[in-house]
């Protein structure tokens, strides 16, 4: 799922007194892909990505948005495994009396 695009709008890099700044165009239709995309992934809240088109548009536009599909790869168990055998290790050690003061 994380090689494929879902189009959601566009951006328009802009100059302002303050520095550069981008307008966000979005749709009823893009707002509503991005909600059909968050209530079948069970997300509470979904990440987009702006990037600069090789050319503007014929409006403009100098970015286009998409969502955010990456998923991160279900966790190890041997990863946690050195985790806790680490922290147990050090739980099990005995304190020791050589404090600097």
């Amino acid at each position: 799922m994380a090689d494929q695009k879902i189009y959601v709008g566009n951006g328009k890099k802009i100059s302002t007194k303050f520095g550069d700044a981008f307008k966000i165009s979005l749709s009823k239709k893009d707002i509503n892909t991005i909600l059909a995309f968050m209530k079948s992934n069970a997300l509470e809240w979904c990440n987009l990505e702006m990037m600069e088109r090789k050319e503007p548009d014929k409006y403009g536009k100098t970015h286009w948005i998409a969502i955010d599909t990456w998923k991160p790869e279900p966790k190890n168990e041997g990863n946690y495994q050195k985790q806790d055998e680490r922290q147990a290790m050090t739980e099990t050690q005995e304190p020791t009396d050589d404090l600097p003061f």
